[in-house]
């Protein structure tokens, strides 16, 4: 893993905002529609970062029908808050934790 390019992904608070709403609905999926919902960003703006986070393997998107839906990838974002905190410093209550 390319711990300064995860990083990077995540510095943008757009997209570290997304993440955090993802992870904390976990496991149930999320929408785009009800992510721009919930930002108060534009579609395009939503999709473009979710995009970003899927690519940076952080998120999984899953096809139902016509909706594109997210999760967090658990075990990846586990590996990540082990690398920036080596230590049991997490929450073992936190959905991306859990």
């Amino acid at each position: 893993m390319a711990l300064a390019h995860d990083l990077q992904v995540i510095a943008d608070p757009a997209r570290l905002r997304i993440l955090s709403l993802i992870a904390s609905h976990s496991p149930r999926p999320s929408s785009v529609t009800e992510l721009v919902d919930r930002l108060g960003l534009s579609q395009s703006t939503v999709s473009h970062h979710l995009r970003t986070l899927v690519d940076a393997g952080l998120l999984v998107r899953e096809q139902s029908g016509t909706w594109g839906l997210y999760r967090a990838r658990g075990a990846r974002l586990r590996e990540l808050a082990r690398l920036i905190a080596p230590g049991d410093l997490a929450d073992p209550g936190d959905p991306i934790h859990g």
